[in-house]
């Protein structure tokens, strides 16, 4: 089958059966003159319009009824809309049974040259599962779905693929366009719970996102690799005092599994563990967002705290994490 990798990480295991999409999807064929691709067919038949409404964040799925868009690499099938009608995903026609994806945009109604979005359909389907399968928790009341918790680290440059496979195992690669650059969202995991989304372009930062069912294993996996990959950890930056409050806050409630990495690798200049000891005990006799209040970049820290958090204005309406320093 097509699409066992992301039958396995959704815990299905059964054959793909007839479903009423199918037939939906069989009708349209004929009426157009097309021949549906083979691991298209087999994601409607295992129910893939479903799982897809399940796990996404607002796109629209229509893999019964798909459109045929013509595109640079020839004529697809189009099976997901931007929520917004900004892109489209195409699943390319006449170019075997499990055919590469086409990421195409729209602007002033009119579809612009777009670009390989994935290598083959069933990459696609398995990195949309991979992404979203742990964005969310479900309500065991109502079904309604809610952000679940995700870390990120983020990096001067892209890392090695070389150098997180020593580590990880290496999953589907797709590509998107943001604002008229080509980024990479490239995959990797070490368990269900411990899944790596690393997005790339050329000559900007790298973004490393976290995912997983237990946050326990998330926030072990962000020190590992703020200690592994330390020397290329960007310093963390924030729009508002009270963020920077909170994010310390939170580094500090998860000191067990590690947490004080985040600390210590946000910092410009790498704190002594004086200050970081000083700072953990500020935060303990009276937590570090109640503790600032209102108060501004400038107001974090002092005798009363025992310790100062310094900040630098790097860009505008940004500061820049620059150290932690004993008072």
């Amino acid at each position: 089958m097509y699409h066992d990798r992301t039958l396995k990480l959704l815990g299905i295991t059964a054959e793909a059966d007839s479903d009423p999409d199918t037939a939906e999807l069989a009708s349209s064929a004929v009426a157009h003159g097309l021949k549906i691709p083979a691991a298209f067919e087999e994601w409607v038949r295992l129910g893939g319009q479903d799982t897809m409404e399940r796990l996404n964040h607002d796109e629209a799925f229509f893999f019964s009824t798909p459109e045929v868009l013509e595109t640079f690499m020839g004529p697809g099938l189009s099976f997901c809309q931007e929520n917004q009608g900004c892109w489209e995903l195409v699943a390319l026609l006449d170019h075997g049974d499990d055919p590469p994806v086409v990421y195409v945009e729209w602007q002033d109604g009119e579809p612009l040259p777009g670009l390989l979005h994935a290598d083959s359909f069933s990459e696609c389907i398995l990195a949309q599962v991979f992404d979203w399968q742990h964005m969310f928790e479900f309500s065991e009341l109502d079904g309604a779905a809610d952000m679940a918790y995700q870390a990120t680290v983020m990096l001067d440059g892209p890392p090695s693929p070389d150098v997180l496979r020593q580590r990880f195992d290496q999953h589907a690669t797709t590509h998107f366009l943001r604002y008229d650059k080509v980024y990479d969202n490239q995959r990797y995991s070490r368990s269900p719970d411990e899944r790596l989304i690393v997005t790339v372009a050329e000559g900007e930062r790298a973004a490393i996102t976290i995912l997983g069912a237990d946050i326990d294993a998330i926030l072990a996996v962000e020190a590992e690799l703020l200690e592994w990959l330390g020397a290329d950890v960007c310093p963390a930056e924030f729009n508002w005092p009270s963020w920077a409050a909170e994010w310390l806050a939170e580094a500090i409630d998860t000191i067990e599994v590690g947490n004080l990495a985040r600390i210590r690798h946000g910092c410009r200049e790498k704190p002594s563990p004086e200050a970081l000891a000083r700072l953990v005990s500020c935060h303990e006799a009276e937590p570090l967002p109640k503790r600032l209040g209102y108060g501004g970049f400038a107001d974090m820290g002092g005798q009363e705290w025992g310790v100062r958090v310094n900040f630098t204005m790097s860009r505008p309406d940004c500061w820049r994490l620059d150290g932690i320093v004993p008072a």
